[in-house]
């Protein structure tokens, strides 16, 4: 046989594995070992690569192999420098959330190295932060909040809920600069839709932790957790009067009425059945009426169950979540419009066509719910991803040329915003 016919096959096979080399930007050969990144790896070991959404084997012979998935363009690198939660900073334990219990970060701060925003340039934070690393881009594609937007100078807090540790709703507490993030509830149970007194000093909230979810009271100072209803139905959706002297909540198909000692609870309206029935309630600005969405219209009614009237029209889409101003002259609310849910302004005291008012948030976002209306003109918000069906808490002030910012983390699903003093 000639000696050709004999190493020809063995040549093939070098050229096909010299073809099929395609190793990511960034890695080396060292022996049984492997180099990615500048970083040694061995062999058998798994690493996010620097594209942020694929990952990477130290295999055999020290070559490096990665997945080859389509990164979205959505959401920017979190945590480490830059890359996906791995060995350099995953989501729980060092550089990520908390797995568990206590306040999320640092010393008090949403994102950063200390705590805090990050000072300037690269990435969205430093080490040790929720999100972000060197080269990090905006949360959702959005600038964050407290890196020099209109929002960053509103007083007060946000309360919201999230399951940013461990996957458990709970309610977190944040200032409008992304500042002083506090979890205040840890129980395995749901704890979600906080709301505010007036005088700051309480709020209501949402919990299944005895059972059906149940309307509860905490004190901010002390801690200390009272149950509030006990409906057979379970009860939700809680908003205090602006004088604190009473509660609105949902269950059922109804809207009622309760001061926070657990005395006077009230019927206020019910609807045909529980679809239909009325939710999200709100108070107007002087207390004598609440106002309710039904799913596709928004109404208003004395406390006395009197009066009722619609403030914005019976209509074939999707009208939900009433948010009175301060002033009390206007309505914020959600509606399906154009190709998803946005946040629109009405005057309170007419009847508005759905998509006749003032569109707040911007055309083509996100879908956009929960509006909370806070200082001045000023709006908290859940910005909602459709594919994932994931929420963060986003800002925006009413102004011309204002830009909503991102409060919360991308990774983690935060709902039901509510403003204090």
């Amino acid at each position: 046989m000639r000696l050709e016919s004999l190493l020809l096959p063995f040549l093939i096979s070098l050229m096909a594995v010299g073809s099929c080399d395609s190793r990511p930007l960034g890695s080396t050969d060292r022996g049984l070992d492997c180099e990615y990144a500048g970083v040694p790896r061995t062999i058998g070991s798994s690493f996010p690569s620097t594209d942020g959404c694929n990952t990477c084997t130290c295999s055999a012979g020290g070559q490096v192999a990665c997945t080859l998935r389509a990164c979205s363009s959505d959401a920017g690198p979190v945590n480490g420098t830059g890359g996906r939660p791995g060995d350099a900073g995953g989501l729980p334990g060092s550089g990520g959330r908390p797995a568990d219990g206590g306040p999320s970060l640092g010393s008090g701060g949403l994102v950063g190295a200390t705590g805090g925003r990050p000072s300037g340039g690269g990435g969205n934070v430093g080490s040790g932060g929720i999100v972000g690393g060197t080269g990090g881009r905006p949360i959702g594609g959005l600038p964050i909040c407290g890196s020099g937007p209109s929002t960053d100078n509103t007083p007060g807090s946000i309360f919201f809920d999230s399951d940013q540790a461990n996957f458990n709703r709970d309610i977190y507490m944040i200032r409008p600069n992304g500042t002083g993030l506090t979890r205040l509830t840890s129980a395995l149970s749901i704890e979600k839709e906080p709301t505010v007194a007036p005088d700051g000093g309480r709020i209501a909230f949402t919990s299944d932790r005895e059972g059906a979810l149940q309307i509860y009271l905490m004190d901010l100072a002390t801690k200390n957790v009272t149950r509030l209803t006990n409906m057979f139905a379970g009860a939700d959706q809680s908003r205090f009067s602006r004088d604190g002297q009473l509660l609105a909540f949902h269950s059922s198909a109804s809207v009622y009425v309760i001061h926070p000692d657990g005395t006077g609870q009230t019927l206020v309206a019910t609807g045909l059945d529980p679809f239909n029935g009325y939710f999200w309630p709100d108070f107007s600005a002087n207390d004598q009426e609440v106002v309710f969405d039904r799913n596709n219209e928004i109404d208003a009614v004395r406390l006395d169950g009197s009066g009722l009237r619609m403030v914005v029209s019976n209509w074939t889409t999707t009208i939900r979540s009433p948010s009175v101003s301060p002033s009390g002259s206007e309505l914020a609310y959600s509606v399906f419009c154009d190709t998803g849910l946005s946040i629109w302004t009405t005057p309170f005291s007419t009847n508005t066509i759905p998509c006749g008012g003032r569109r707040l948030t911007p055309v083509g976002e996100p879908d956009a719910r929960r509006p909370a209306w806070g200082p001045g003109d000023v709006f908290a918000y859940e910005r909602v991803n459709r594919a994932t069906n994931v929420a963060s808490i986003v800002l925006l002030a009413r102004t011309s040329g204002s830009l909503p910012c991102s409060l919360t983390p991308d990774g983690a699903d935060s709902r039901n915003p509510a403003w204090s003093p």
